[in-house]
């Protein structure tokens, strides 16, 4: 639910928000499911993947390093950018 108000942010539009948050990360693996390139990066940036990997019995340090990135990645950094953008966005 976060990532969804951080690409609300971000994008300043709740429907464009909201079809955001479900075709970026489809997009994204379908991209790395057809270029080999992207496969080991892809392990770091999925989100579904790396929050999975809690349910394992030991999770080690770099599933939590996984597990950072994507969350930096898909919540922080656009967090971030959309706070920005309303701080200086002109009140009407």
């Amino acid at each position: 639910m976060l990532i969804g108000l951080a690409f609300g942010l971000v994008l300043m539009s709740s429907p464009l928000a909201i079809v955001s948050y479900f075709l970026v990360p489809t997009v994204v693996g379908i991209l790395a499911g057809v270029v080999d390139a992207l496969k080991k990066p892809f392990q770091w940036i999925d989100m579904s993947t790396t929050i999975g990997r809690l349910s394992d019995e030991h999770v080690s340090a770099a599933s939590w390093a996984r597990i950072g990135t994507a969350v930096a990645l898909w919540l922080v950094v656009p967090l971030v950018i959309g706070m920005i953008r309303l701080s200086r966005h002109e009140v009407k």
